[in-house]
């Protein structure tokens, strides 16, 4: 009727509210790169084309693809056949050509893993940028930022593979006549007798005249992983001298990411007690008869787990208590994951646990790597939807599908690993002092197996404290943290270190690139200007310090919502430093939520608050009537 209240068509408070919903695609958008496709375009042979964050390896393999012949099939490495000398002389008449009136060159043996999988590949990405971006910060840049160069091992004839070529790259300082040869070594290639074939490789490098004149200091950076270290202290583990080793006298090694404590690296007898400092004092000692300084640049697995029993603890957790146990699930096809178990009983007997009652309430179920079933060539989890599935079928058929007890998908152990811990428990509570499983660690090398662990037992234990190492930036992202918020991570190292020494280089993607960063730093102190006029007592104590000195001590994080809470201090150490900025707690990854939130308030509000302004001023809406 003409006469009747009438509401507007939509009113203001409906307008806020669809605001506000549309708040969070008005202010949070996803990156979304715009690059056209461009072909691929062929270089010389030994020259391909590789961006600084490219694996160094697969950069010239899937440059080389077109290259190669059917029929090539085999593999060959520096244990099988010398370096060709056809190759010696091209690479020491080309590559080495630039060198001739520089000052000094310094070469970098860079050990990385060569395994073809995945987490290979995405780590010798991460090793190269953090390397590259350390060189950066002590005032060295690629001469040819868009390509790099490779060594081959053995014959033309073969098929090029990761286990036959050696990637190097140049470069050159931007003030001073020094050049730096990086060469990237695969860590596979080089196992059971590391040191003599590296020892190779350097007497190959400096066996050309265009050297003759100029200082050449060699230092390596590596082993990649824990196991070839342990190759290299049984290669020197004598007095006498090595006639092979030669050509390494005078090297330093740098180890960034072996992180083995050095008792288990020397040990010999069962039950031998030896503390880490002997024991890394004896490993120096063995590598210096043979002329070679060893520097551990990375903290012990000791150290990591001394920090988490303590933390345990402070969470009422005292594993000293015959009511609680801890379950470690690790990997146990990795001489890494397999030392833990002994580990943390050490730990409890540092403790005051006596031997027979720290045993028994560690308990240990393993996995292979590779839970995934994913192997190279193959498309992953995330690759594999069918887009034209029908939206309205049973999503439980999928996972049963994946589960099913054959094939190469490992899910099926999962779910009974899952089952084996639930009985565990349900054991240690039908015993005398009603025992429990407290807390939960996941140990492993492959951050997508410990992924995969953590959505198993959650969802059979989710109020259980659960823990891990080494700190990793798919912890943070927004498909994980479901699994990963509130898990414990031990750390040798935050994804950055301290400002003044982190400079202009953005914040890493886990803690062995800080480590390789910093010990970029450590290899070229030298050119580290800042210590070398303000700080020079830091400086000295930063070089030559063992790496579980105060400086550089374990962090222990708890993987929040937005980011990984740092519940260690930091004080006095490379690490980066606390900052009191109370404006963090809105404005550190909550922002997307403060203006949809404010306007849903304000819709919520206007409801009422309209009602009262058309009573107060005889507000009254007016329509055009149709009849």
């Amino acid at each position: 009727m003409a006469g009747d209240n009438k509401t507007p068509l939509i009113p203001v408070s409906a307008v806020l509210v669809i605001l506000a919903a549309l708040g969070v695609t008005m202010f949070v958008q996803p990156f979304k790169g715009g690059r056209p496709f461009v072909s691929e375009y062929r270089e010389s042979y030994e020259r391909v084309n590789a961006r600084l964050w490219q694996d160094p390896f697969q950069a010239v393999v899937d440059s080389m693809k077109e290259e190669q012949a059917p029929e090539d099939v085999g593999q060959l490495s520096i244990d099988d056949t010398v370096l060709n000398p056809r190759e010696q002389r091209s690479f020491r008449s080309s590559y080495l050509s630039g060198i001739r009136g520089k000052d000094m060159v310094t070469v970098l043996a860079v050990m990385v893993p060569g395994n073809p999988y995945f987490e290979g590949t995405e780590t010798r990405m991460r090793y190269r940028y953090a390397l590259l971006s350390g060189l950066k910060r002590v005032g060295y840049v690629s001469e040819d930022a868009e390509h790099i160069e490779f060594i081959r091992i053995g014959s033309r004839n073969k098929k090029i593979t990761l286990s036959n070529i050696i990637p190097v790259e140049w470069l050159s300082h931007e003030n001073d006549n020094d050049e730096v040869l990086v060469l990237w070594i695969n860590d596979d290639v080089f196992e059971r007798i590391p040191l003599s074939k590296l020892a190779r490789v350097i007497a190959y490098i400096k066996g050309t005249e265009n050297l003759q004149n100029t200082k050449v200091e060699v230092n390596i950076i590596g082993p990649a992983i824990s196991g070839t270290l342990k190759d290299m202290v049984k290669e020197v583990d004598r007095r006498q001298s090595r006639e092979g080793l030669r050509p390494l006298k005078g090297v330093r090694i740098f180890s960034p990411w072996a992180t083995v404590g050095s008792v288990l690296l020397v040990k010999r007898v069962p039950g031998e007690i030896k503390t880490e400092d002997d024991a890394l004092g004896d490993i120096k000692k063995h590598f210096w008869y043979q002329g070679i300084t060893l520097v551990r640049t990375i903290g012990p697995d000791q150290a990591l787990v001394d920090q988490l029993v303590s933390e345990l603890q402070n969470r009422k957790v005292d594993l000293r208590d015959d009511k609680n146990h801890l379950l470690l699930v690790a990997e146990w096809d990795t001489f890494y994951a397999r030392s833990f178990r002994n580990l943390f009983v050490e730990a409890l007997k540092d403790r005051g646990a006596r031997e027979e009652r720290a045993d028994p309430r560690i308990h240990f179920i393993s996995y292979l790597r590779g839970l995934d079933g994913s192997l190279p060539g193959e498309k992953g989890d995330s690759d594999k939807k069918d887009p034209k599935a029908d939206a309205k079928s049973d999503p439980l058929s999928d996972v049963k599908k994946l589960e099913q007890p054959i094939g190469k998908s490992q899910y099926d152990y999962l779910r009974r690993l899952a089952d084996a811990t639930y009985n565990l428990n349900q054991e240690l509570r039908a015993k005398e002092t009603k025992g429990r499983i407290a807390a939960v660690g996941v140990m492993g090398s492959d951050f997508y197996d410990k992924y995969l662990v953590l959505q198993a037992l959650r969802q059979e234990f989710p109020d259980l404290i659960f823990f891990t190492t080494d700190l990793d930036a798919r912890f943070l992202h927004p498909d994980n943290i479901k699994w990963t918020r509130n898990v414990i991570v031990a750390s040798n190292f935050d994804l950055a270190l301290r400002g003044d020494l982190q400079g202009e280089i953005p914040p890493f993607r886990d803690n062995y690139q800080t480590s390789a960063f910093l010990t970029v730093l450590r290899v070229f102190a030298d050119k580290w200007s800042t210590f070398r006029e303000n700080e020079q007592a830091f400086l000295e104590g930063f070089v030559e310090e063992a790496p579980n000195e105060a400086w550089s001590k374990p962090i222990i994080f708890e993987i929040g919502r937005y980011k990984a809470v740092r519940l260690t201090d930091t004080s006095g150490t490379v690490h980066p430093q606390k900052v009191n900025r109370e404006y963090d707690i809105w404005f550190s990854g909550k922002k997307a939520f403060i203006i949809p939130l404010g306007l849903a308030i304000i819709a919520f509000v206007s409801i009422p608050f309209s009602s009262l302004t058309k009573r107060l001023f005889h507000v009254e809406p007016r329509y055009l009537l149709v009849a």
